[in-house]
């Protein structure tokens, strides 16, 4: 029977978590040598390239990415056992991770997310940003348990995954006292050639404010576009 050396994972761990292996040698205060010693012998232990080297930083292949989500779920694991062990309750916490489009209202995100934060929860919530195709790859990977989006699946994709709409809300225009003073009468003719910063014109809620716009004759002059809808707000 093979077993795996389970030696090595810690040093595969933080050096995926940490994303180089100098910044590992910091955290762990060894040599670089040492480390690249651990990560060579658990490489030939599974029989495949865990990390490729891009410039300084070291990126987990898809093979590293498995690893890694099976040596995070042991660490929780032990640290567990050792809860258990010394007397102290088991903190038996059910792991959600949640992929969030880019594009969608942080608060939103928040309201959508509340009831997993209840005082009596046992769930550790795991938030990804990221576009939505590709957080809906990681979804047909089992990296990620569900994924938030302002938008269904895309069926060119090809992924096995069923749409749930779990709320709409309306549109609101904002903007400072003075532009409110110059725009809003006449509304909504009156925003022809007023500044807008605007979502992405690839997102969901950027191609259905331009679809409203040519709808009602209007070319504001888009001065911003921006795929963080936080950033966009600030």
């Amino acid at each position: 029977m093979r077993w795996l050396n389970y030696h090595h994972l810690p040093y595969f761990w933080t050096v995926a978590r940490e994303g180089s292996v100098t910044k590992a040698c910091r955290s762990l205060h060894l040599t670089q040598p040492t480390i690249s010693a651990q990560l060579k012998a658990l490489e030939k232990s599974v029989k495949t390239p865990l990390f490729e080297r891009r410039g300084r930083a070291m990126t987990l292949t898809e093979a590293g990415k498995t690893v890694y989500r099976y040596a995070d779920e042991i660490f929780s694991l032990g640290r567990e056992l050792e809860d258990v062990v010394r007397g102290r309750p088991a903190g038996g916490m059910i792991r959600l991770v949640v992929g969030i489009a880019d594009t969608l209202p942080k608060l939103v995100v928040h309201r959508l997310l509340r009831p997993a934060f209840q005082p009596e929860g046992d769930v550790r919530v795991t938030c990804i940003d990221g576009p939505p195709d590709r957080l809906l790859t990681q979804l047909s990977l089992h990296e990620i348990d569900l994924v938030l989006s302002d938008s269904p699946v895309n069926p060119p994709l090809g992924l096995r995954a069923f749409n749930h709409l779990l709320g709409e809300s309306g549109v609101t225009f904002f903007g400072t006292a003075k532009l409110m003073k110059l725009y809003h009468r006449g509304f909504p003719q009156s925003l022809d050639g007023a500044p807008f910063l605007m979502p992405m014109g690839d997102s969901v809620h950027g191609r259905s404010l331009e679809q409203w716009f040519d709808d009602h004759g209007i070319r504001p002059r888009i001065r911003g576009e921006f795929a963080d809808s936080v950033l966009l707000k600030v």
